[in-house]
């Protein structure tokens, strides 16, 4: 089912996020539902002191591609996320920080067998990066001001 686009506005910023998420289609053999997110945002953070911008946009896939039946509902969840999840550009428009690539996470998760999307994410397994992710755990708008 689409998500609606939504603004939002904030003394220092705006966003704008627009996506769409589904569970296109549950494996017969796992009872599983498989996960689908495309996302798409452009926030802008303002100075308020200096007036420059910094400008936060990105496009991501977010993709279950795998599960595995460990025992009862549990399951193991090869998910991805591809794209390029965030650029930052100045006020001139110069690119100050682009992560993009492939993360491929693994993951233990239980359905709770009760046969609609959803349940309990138990444990992460591995996580692989593919690609260059500079901002990857650590993105605060204010340390690049300097940049």
């Amino acid at each position: 089912m689409p998500i609606p686009a939504a603004t939002q506005s904030f003394p220092s910023r705006s966003r704008h996020l627009a996506g769409s998420t589904s569970a296109p289609g549950k494996a017969i053999w796992t009872a599983s539902f498989f996960q689908h997110v495309n996302v798409a945002f452009h926030e802008v953070h303002t100075n308020l002191d200096t007036g420059e911008t910094l400008t936060v946009s990105g496009r991501l896939l977010d993709q279950e591609i795998r599960a595995t039946r460990v025992e009862g509902t549990v399951f193991e969840v090869t998910r991805i996320f591809a794209g390029q999840p965030f650029t930052v550009r100045g006020s001139d428009g110069k690119v100050l920080l682009r992560d993009a690539g492939v993360v491929v996470l693994t993951g233990l998760f239980d359905t709770l067998g009760d046969d609609v999307p959803g349940g309990e994410f138990l444990e992460e397994l591995n996580v692989e990066v593919h690609g260059p992710h500079p901002g990857c755990g650590i993105f605060d708008p204010c340390q690049l001001w300097d940049l």
